[in-house]
């Protein structure tokens, strides 16, 4: 089926012109979905060198197959100001103009025979994993955010967002307000922000900072789904951190290269919209969500948003082509469940917001109970006890 080819076979081949042998292909598919639906995304590693790896990986996808040639990454702290993520995001438009102008003077002189262009990636505050890519440094520069207009044109396409969850509440707030408005407004100046033809990639580092629980509620809506990234070896053991630094000096070259054609693109959306959910499907998706926002393990107010169920529907249509399907199966919307609410439910955090309390349970038993639990196992409860169709 077209579906498969373009999602599995065509992935392996897209591995293959591109050079990166050892790439997720998972994660690859997870980048050209949110790609071509025009959503962002959560990425998660176990730990800082499996973050800086996955970073490489999300870099090179984004240059050597997408062909996106402005690629930003932004690592965030608890003292970032917007200011700073503000000219991470500019000096990538500043990069490429300087670019484009030695290029031309090249041509105009005919004195350049054969160059071979190479991305450069914007980080701030943060040194990439080992690279083989060439670097530019920018002069001193006063940004004006005037022409707002103008300044959008030349921001990136493709900004990975390190250690979102370690930013403060205000810095996500002002991310929060980018990803709706496009227009962020701080200290009485208003900043362009990438407009929906731009990605943005949260790569998280779960232990470094508050992992996915770190983000604010609103801004965890505003993302699609969250991946994991597990490296591990042909064996399944998890690599160690010597082996994931060896891995990243065996990196290809970033060599801008697209790939992945508009026809592509366009076929993809349109089997996405030819994804047929029969009633009895729709009426299982319904369920689940009404259980997981009634669980006793979910905060009160902080289950499934209405948003959450388009992008339920949404990922389960994507799913359906990703394996090959015309149509919906109840074993896809719990894939597509497990996949989607992770990063949509909060917790119950606090046991004196346990509901059963109020029937006589023991506190103290509710406290060790609750530690148990986990947003995964929450879903797989639900989906344990909602009934699939037949």
């Amino acid at each position: 089926m077209v579906q498969t080819k373009l999602f599995w076979n065509e992935c392996q081949g897209l591995r293959e012109k591109s050079g990166l042998y050892d790439l997720d292909q998972e994660l690859l598919i997870t980048v050209l979905s949110s790609f071509i639906t025009r959503q962002n995304i959560v990425v998660t590693a176990d730990n800082s060198e499996a973050s800086s790896y996955v970073q490489c990986w999300l870099e090179l996808i984004a240059s050597n197959i997408l062909g996106i040639e402005d690629v930003a990454t932004i690592r965030f702290k608890p003292t970032t100001v917007w200011a700073d993520v503000e000219d991470a995001l500019l000096s990538m438009g500043e990069l490429r103009r300087m670019k484009n102008e030695m290029q031309q003077h090249r041509e105009n002189s005919n004195t350049l025979t054969t160059t071979t262009t190479t991305t450069t990636t914007s980080t701030q505050d943060v040194e990439s994993a080992s690279r083989k890519s060439s670097s530019m440094i920018l002069p001193a520069r006063t940004t004006s955010h005037t022409s707002h207009k103008k300044q959008r044109q030349g921001l990136p396409r493709f900004i990975i967002m390190k250690d979102l969850d370690r930013a403060s509440r205000e810095i996500q707030s002002l991310v929060v307000q980018g990803l709706v408005t496009k227009t962020v407004f701080c200290n009485g100046v208003e900043y362009p922000f990438p407009n929906t033809n731009s990605l943005v990639v949260s790569l998280i580092n779960l232990k470094r900072g508050q992992g996915v629980e770190g983000l604010m509620p609103h801004l965890k809506d505003l993302f699609f789904f969250r991946h994991h990234v597990s490296l591990e070896d042909s064996s399944g053991i998890p690599l160690s951190k010597e082996e994931i630094r060896e891995r990243s000096l065996r990196l290809p070259n970033i060599a801008p290269a697209q790939l992945v054609s508009k026809d592509m693109i366009d076929e993809a959306v349109s089997q996405i919209g030819r994804i047929v959910i029969i009633p009895e499907i729709k009426i299982y998706m319904q369920d689940i969500v009404v259980f997981l926002r009634t669980h006793r393990l979910v905060q009160a107010g902080r289950g499934v948003s209405p948003k959450g169920v388009k992008d339920f529907e949404k990922l389960l249509r994507i799913m359906c082509v990703v394996h090959g399907n015309e149509y919906a199966t109840p074993s896809l919307v719990a894939l597509a469940a497990r996949k989607l609410f992770p990063l949509k439910v909060d917790m119950c955090r606090l046991p004196e917001y346990e509901p059963t309390l109020h029937y006589g349970s023991d506190i103290k038993l509710v406290t060790q109970w609750m530690k148990k639990w986990d947003a995964e196992l929450i879903i797989d409860d639900v989906l344990n006890i909602v009934p699939a169709p037949l």
